[in-house]
């Protein structure tokens, strides 16, 4: 039976050093206060320092550092009247190792193994730890208990040393089971979690060769069954959803269903099956597959994404003359495409039906004569498209390299069917007249300032 994706082991750290600062300060004489649940008192005389914390202690000279038991002091800065006192508390650093000793298999024990162990510099004690075990038969449980679902262990670890738990657990249904693992220790947790997979009788994989394809391309699923035990397969359905055609296949096909729909036995021979399929729309697809066998039934599926394609539109100028074309992104010729162009220059507000080949170029309307535009104007152009496989919108930008007839400023348009763009156009308008207000404001300030020099003559002279 093959091993299904597993963690095979897991190693967790606590990020906790090997020594703990729980105080550091500069004390004056006669300093008495509760430090980590503990008396710490500071007396000084002249260049030595008295220093109890708890029932340890000694008296220290400048620089002088003194470890008892897990406890670390170190004295700084005596001036007669002050110091700075340090002192570190050694602790225990506890790792955890879980790992999975043999192969997951449906209705057969699978051995566990835990391993605690104490990599720091102090003792630790009252250490408990728990695995949570949901949906799985507990067996064999080494050096652990086992209550209410729990697989616990309370105790203390000295330095360098582990404690080994080990247990079975046994599924007779497949599926992905998850084992959640904590131990609390000095206030701190840490969480072991353990994930793996227990395979059906049958092993079904999917593989899709690309899992983002665009509208219109082709891909193609790989499915493979095997058994070991040599089961008898009843049927298999692979559910094909609306969005995605297949169009070539060594499965069997009844009424748009595609499978085996008669007895095979599997062994260790695999059986290996093809879709070929085309995206017709975009989307997030599911291919499902669903076979019956003698001891009961089983499931897998692969997903897809297809992304959509657009119309891609261009135009072309030449002097006086406005091409479009539209780029057709499918691999089928396109006969319903319908646009509608929609500008202030009114010769463009028109409605067109193309026909374009697959993966081609045609133009939507080549050639028409623009009689009045001004060179330096951006006029803008709105192309709305529709078609059975894509409709939408582009914005697209025209500028002439000079100016055409009158060279005006087009006020409206002159078609009512497209009053929808006077946004547009009025827009246009404030960027061509843009030149013309900052004109006005300059001629402004000038005669503002000759009239406010007028007024000073007047005063002076008065």
């Amino acid at each position: 039976m093959r091993i299904l994706l597993f963690f095979g082991l897991i190693v967790l750290f606590s990020s906790f050093g090997a020594a703990e600062e729980i105080f550091s300060q500069t004390v004056f004489e006669n300093y008495n206060e509760e430090v980590d649940g503990e008396e710490l008192v500071v007396l000084i005389s002249g260049n030595s320092v008295s220093v109890r914390y708890g029932l340890i202690g000694g008296v220290f000279t400048e620089g002088e550092c003194d470890e008892q038991d897990n406890i670390k002091i170190c004295v700084s800065g005596i001036d007669g009247f002050s110091a700075t006192v340090t002192i570190d508390k050694k602790i225990g650093t506890l790792s955890i190792s879980k790992k999975i000793i043999t192969e997951p298999v449906k209705g057969k024990n699978l051995e566990i193994e835990v391993i605690l162990t104490n990599t720091g510099e102090a003792a630790i004690n009252n250490i408990y730890y728990e695995d949570i075990v949901n949906n799985l038969i507990v067996s064999n449980i080494d050096y652990c208990q086992f209550n209410n679902g729990k697989i616990i262990w309370n105790g203390n670890l000295n330095i360098n040393s582990e404690h080994k738990c080990s247990y079975s657990v046994k599924s007779d249904i497949a599926g992905n089971f998850k084992i959640l693992g904590l131990a609390t220790y000095n206030g701190q947790e840490i969480k072991s979690d353990l994930s793996f997979e227990i395979p059906d009788d049958i092993d079904l994989n999917m593989i899709v060769d690309s899992e983002l394809v665009f509208v219109g391309d082709t891909f193609r699923v790989d499915l493979i069954l095997k058994s070991e035990t040599g089961l008898t397969l009843n049927n298999l359905d692979i559910i094909i959803p609306t969005g995605l055609r297949v169009i070539n296949t060594n499965l069997e096909n009844i009424d748009e269903k595609y499978g085996l729909f008669e007895k095979i036995t599997l062994n260790d021979q695999s059986k290996e099956y093809f879709i070929e399929l085309v995206a017709d729309s975009e989307g997030k697809y599911n291919i499902n597959a669903k076979g019956i066998y003698s001891k009961g039934d089983f499931s897998k599926s692969v997903d897809v994404e297809v992304a959509g394609v657009e119309f891609s539109f261009s135009t072309k100028i030449d002097g006086d003359k406005v091409s479009l074309l539209v780029k057709n992104p499918f691999n089928e010729k396109i006969e319903d495409l319908k646009v509608t162009s929609i500008s202030v220059l009114k010769e463009l507000n028109k409605e067109y039906n193309v026909v374009v080949d697959a993966k081609d170029i045609e133009y939507v309307f080549k050639d028409i004569t623009i009689t009045n535009a001004v060179a330096t104007m951006t006029y803008s152009l709105t192309v709305k498209y529709n078609s059975s496989k894509k409709e939408g919108s582009q914005q697209l930008k025209l500028q002439f390299n000079r100016d055409i007839g009158g060279a005006t400023i087009i006020q409206n348009i002159s078609s009512e069917n497209f009053t929808e763009t006077i946004n547009e156009i009025q827009i246009e308008q404030k960027n061509s007249y843009k030149w013309i207000i900052i004109v006005i404001a300059f001629i402004l300030l000038i005669i503002l300032f000759v009239i406010i020099k007028r007024i000073s003559l007047k005063k002076y002279k008065v």
